[in-house]
């Protein structure tokens, strides 16, 4: 048994871009959606991948001990780490998730860094997304590659309900305003493919949703990686966030 992916599409409308797959999992063929909504001017233009599917089936196929074979070419860095590094760091997160290879072609990149671009964050208008903030402001001391440019705002299981959801984007619509910084909101429903809770597989998912934009932004910052105390952290694990300081770069 496999998990497949197949079948890349994309479609682009004013302020919405939606990237789609097919993903062959539990013997039933179900379609992915991407849909990436907001105010950015270039939101539109994005390329379509098959990358974040490959990012966010990673931890499903792990979870099953099944093969992931991927119908289209992935970028060969992102590649080669889901085979190796971050295949070994989900494995910290449950003993259970079984080694699985990965079959698809890779994607060598032609395009140079574009470091006007800045960066991209989660915003949630919380302690630690305000925190990343203010810490890469778009200002001169801040490298340009790391200066905040774009808020996201994902719909990938975080919240209790649609109304948690649309009442915390408004929050960030106006915090955005405020800002003079641009807010995707990306929605995907990954509920038919994890079988483990939100807690343990966020990252991918986050990341995931980030990398259907990767044309909006050079840099990702990770809110929740961000040091914003000196308080003593717990040592108790909880989920996939105690590997997050070596997930991300891999």
């Amino acid at each position: 048994m496999t998990i497949t992916v197949s079948g890349l599409e994309a479609d682009a409308a004013p302020n919405r871009f939606t990237v789609s797959a097919n993903i062959d999992c539990d013997g039933a063929s179900r379609r992915l959606a991407f849909i990436s909504e907001g105010n950015h001017p270039y939101l539109e233009k994005a390329e379509p991948s098959m990358d974040p599917f490959a990012l966010s089936m990673l931890i499903p196929a792990m979870e099953r001990g099944e093969d992931l074979v991927i119908e289209g070419p992935v970028d060969e860095i992102l590649l080669e780490s889901l085979r190796s590094s971050v295949q070994m760091l989900a494995g910290q997160v449950n003993r259970g998730w079984k080694p699985v290879k990965i079959l698809a072609e890779s994607r060598q990149e032609s395009r140079l860094p574009e470091m006007q671009l800045g960066a991209a964050t989660g915003m949630s208008c919380g302690i630690d997304s305000l925190t990343t903030y203010q810490l890469y402001r778009d200002l001169p001391g801040t490298p340009e590659q790391h200066r905040i440019k774009l808020f996201l705002h994902n719909n990938v299981g975080s919240h209790i309900g649609k109304g948690a959801f649309v009442r915390q984007l408004e929050n960030v619509m106006r915090f955005g305003d405020g800002a003079g910084i641009p807010v995707v909101s990306v929605a995907a429903d990954f509920s038919p493919f994890y079988r483990s809770p939100f807690i343990k597989n966020h990252i991918l998912r986050n990341v995931a949703a980030a990398l259907a934009n990767g044309h909006l932004f050079q840099t990702y910052h990770h809110s929740a990686g961000q040091s914003f105390s000196k308080a003593v952290s717990s040592s108790r694990f909880s989920g996939i966030g105690a590997v997050e300081s070596v997930l991300l770069p891999a």
